[in-house]
């Protein structure tokens, strides 16, 4: 199925944003994609951010670095180095405790996996907690100010607000390809939940905040393997069926 598609320097808006998102940047926190890079695998690109209204102060904006995983938490410039994005699609994570801390980044290449990377940055402590933008602010989907090298395409996007998702939990996020696995992570709903397979993307997350406008975006690109599910319930575990077991089994149980 298409995606959100970036020619460059355009951006999808959610604003009002909730409350609930408002405090992203109040303490813990988590912010997730599954995105990728479309033509120049080594350029540096925005994914997804919080910002206020003017689009002038960034609260914390995840970014695909030339070979770094980045966010902008509008202080610091938090960077784990050493990542070398394909034009693959990635799940990307960062995520940070409340306080002025360290921020851990979690990654994967969901188009091929052979693991996750879950790594503290390497550029110190992050800026702290702080007051939100208010409601009026933005939450945005590509172009967020600081890196519009290349195209992308974006699939799914998501926030929680007030915990950082643990390693375990980071990778529960591509445990069956789905929507749905992001909604019913163990560390919680998330606050924000963004399917971008449609022009008129809706937060279907626990505090979901109001889609405003597209911008330039087209559903164009490389599709990922991925079933767009949204909230639906986690899968029940398998149970077996005794019916299929010979008598003699079944009298030894």
């Amino acid at each position: 199925m298409p995606t959100l598609y970036n020619p460059g320097a355009q951006h999808a808006t959610f604003t009002p944003i909730s409350s609930a998102l408002n405090n992203l940047q109040a303490g813990a926190g988590t912010i997730a994609a599954l995105a990728r890079k479309v033509t120049t695998a080594n350029a540096a690109v925005d994914i997804l951010g919080l910002m206020d209204a003017a689009r002038g102060n960034w609260y914390h904006s995840l970014e695909y670095g030339a070979t770094a995983l980045n966010d902008d938490d509008g202080i610091v410039f938090n960077i784990l180095g050493g990542v070398t994005f394909t034009t693959d699609w990635y799940i990307t994570v960062v995520t940070w405790a409340s306080g002025t801390v360290t921020e851990r980044s979690h990654y994967i290449n969901q188009s091929s996996p052979a693991g996750w990377t879950h790594a503290d940055a390497s550029s110190g402590v992050n800026g702290g907690n702080r007051a939100g933008p208010g409601t009026i602010g933005h939450f945005e989907i590509g172009f967020t100010g600081d890196f519009s090298a290349t195209d992308t395409n974006t699939a799914l996007v998501a926030a929680w607000v007030g915990v950082a998702l643990s390693d375990a939990q980071c990778t529960e996020l591509i445990a069956n390809n789905r929507t749905s696995d992001w909604w019913n992570c163990s560390a919680g709903q998330p606050t924000l939940l963004i399917e971008c397979n449609t022009l008129t993307p809706t937060d279907i997350g626990a505090n979901p905040s109001t889609f405003s406008s597209i911008g330039s975006l087209t559903l164009a690109g490389s599709n990922p393997t991925w079933n767009f599910n949204g909230r639906a319930p986690a899968a029940p575990a398998v149970r077996p069926d005794f019916r299929q077991f010979p008598k003699s089994i079944m009298r030894s149980l």
